[in-house]
């Protein structure tokens, strides 16, 4: 636990470090996506829900820092992980907030994709999204959005290379 510990430092500290580096030098953005997952994994072990609202607002700075540090590869990825961090939260709470917010991520993901993109990663996302539309439906019964998480699969289908 303690190798988690220090990894969290040294990440946090990066961050900060990153703020100020020049081109080439991993940017703020990957820097906090690191983080990011190191605080996930120090919360899958200990439960701490305060690590899991820190894995969440991470990735929200890391996709802020995405935008202002210029087109940041793995937005993606952030965008994905914050959906998925959100959604555990939601799992643990029940604040309905999370798993709505949940959803707005994936879409992002999936809007910014060109479309040149790897279907996998744009299936991952339409995938996403069917399972919060279904956790969102089971709370509230809004009938628009089981349909709209039986449209999901269906769309990822139609994205998928012809033979």
């Amino acid at each position: 636990m303690q190798n988690l510990e220090d990894c969290i430092t040294y990440k946090s500290a990066a961050c900060e470090q990153a703020q100020t580096s020049p081109e080439g030098y991993p940017s703020q953005a990957e820097w906090l996506s690191k983080l990011e997952y190191t605080l996930n994994e120090r919360y899958k072990r200990t439960g701490d829900l305060h690590d899991l609202d820190e894995a969440i607002a991470r990735p929200r700075e890391a996709v802020a820092a995405g935008e202002t540090l210029g087109d940041f590869p793995d937005r993606v990825v952030l965008l994905e992980s914050l959906g998925y961090c959100l959604s555990w939260r939601y799992e643990r709470t029940g604040n309905l907030q999370d798993i709505q917010d949940a959803i707005v991520y994936p879409e992002a993901a999936v809007k910014g994709m060109p479309e040149d993109h790897p279907f996998a990663n744009r299936a991952r996302q339409l995938r996403s999204l069917e399972i919060y539309l279904s956790v969102r439906y089971e709370a509230t019964r809004n009938l628009n959005d089981l349909e709209d998480a039986i449209n999901r699969p269906e769309a990822a289908l139609q994205e998928l290379p012809k033979r």
